[in-house]
């Protein structure tokens, strides 16, 4: 005997998409919300330092970290990072030089030097470039910036504001040591002064030709490094 189908019976639909639904809106919403802080983040530091002119001057390159300055030479740290490493006479010796290049590390009294090469897709080297990283508390702290006989005094007495402008690298933990810096260089020296911001843990990024710095940085052509030290 065939049975009626029952009529009127109630199928619980599933919440299985609702629920995915809530969570990818959920999702969504930290993720704009933490892309807010960092914006806002940004936004007073850079609120908190001031607007500078382009100039066409050369830099003197001065590191604001952990609240305090370090004058950064890029011709001695090249010098003392490649001085170590010879001079490469032959093919052989040119393969040894380009594997010592990123092995050798020069550690100084306020940054460490690595070095690094760009290789193209068969492993070939391409270009090279150098890394300085802050070590240590051997910055200058802001209590000796107006000293005679510090090194930021010093360096700012030995060359000359007509022929260079002042760029600071500032991290967020250094602000008032780029400030009281600053004016210590744009009134008593009379300097022009530029800025950038650097995040904590940036290394700086130093080209080898003209040893200038920069947050992204560039590269040095690899044969022309090799020819220039043959």
């Amino acid at each position: 005997m065939r049975r009626r189908r029952s009529k009127g019976l109630f199928h619980e639909p599933s919440l299985v998409p609702l629920a995915d639904m809530l969570t990818n809106t959920v999702g969504i919403m930290l993720f704009i919300l933490v892309l807010a802080v960092l914006a806002a983040k940004s936004a007073v530091l850079l609120r908190r330092l001031p607007i500078e002119h382009v100039t066409e001057k050369r830099p003197l390159d001065i590191v604001c970290c952990r609240n305090m300055i370090m004058p950064f030479d890029g011709k001695f740290l090249r010098r003392q990072f490649l001085e170590p490493l010879g001079t490469p006479k032959s093919d052989e010796e040119r393969e040894k030089w380009i594997s010592n290049f990123e092995l050798h590390e020069f550690e100084g009294p306020t940054f460490t030097v690595s070095g690094r090469i760009e290789r193209d897709v068969f492993g070939q080297p391409l270009r090279c470039y150098l890394l300085a990283v802050p070590t240590g508390y051997n910055g200058e702290p802001i209590s000796r910036l107006s000293n005679t006989n510090s090194s930021y005094w010093i360096a700012l007495a030995e060359n000359n504001p007509q022929e260079f402008f002042l760029r600071f690298w500032v991290r967020q933990d250094s602000i008032e040591a780029f400030q009281i810096a600053r004016a210590l260089g744009t009134t008593r020296f009379h300097y022009l002064a530029n800025w950038t911001t650097m995040s904590e843990n940036t290394a700086i990024r130093m080209t080898l030709f003209d040893t200038s710095i920069g947050s992204e940085g560039s590269t040095s052509n690899l044969t022309n490094l090799l020819n220039t030290i043959q």
